[in-house]
């Protein structure tokens, strides 16, 4: 098991970090077994898996770490300074607590808060 996956299956996404030597081939498998839904860099990659779909295993030839929270420090340590700030902003969104916006859920022009500017060069 990939340290930082969950056993179970269902909806989830992953940070895959692929090796630097064999990233093009390995996202080229990784494309062809999963829905590949962004990619960061040549080796840094998120795939998104639904109901009753496994996560990338870490089997999987060239791949050197998959989690659905927080990276592994040695693997982190392995990435240039873009991907590491991916992986840090993509780790806290699914890590952390739930955005709470003032207003979440309420019409625009709810008591106690202003309708937005109208366009420019319009009144």
């Amino acid at each position: 098991m990939v340290p930082g996956i969950s056993p179970s299956s269902g909806n989830g996404e992953y940070l895959v970090i692929l090796n630097r030597e064999s990233a093009p081939e390995t996202l080229a498998a990784l494309s062809a077994q999963f829905r590949v839904t962004q990619v960061v860099s040549p080796r840094v990659v998120i795939v998104s898996t639904g109901p009753g779909e496994h996560p990338p295993p870490a089997s999987l030839p060239g791949v050197l770490a998959a989690t659905n929270g927080e990276l592994n420090p040695m693997v982190a340590a392995t990435l240039d300074e873009t991907e590491m700030l991916f992986a840090a902003a993509w780790a806290s969104r699914v890590t952390g607590p739930p955005k709470q916006r003032k207003g979440e859920g309420l019409s625009w022009d709810s008591p106690g808060f202003l309708p937005p500017d109208p366009p420019a060069g319009r009144s």
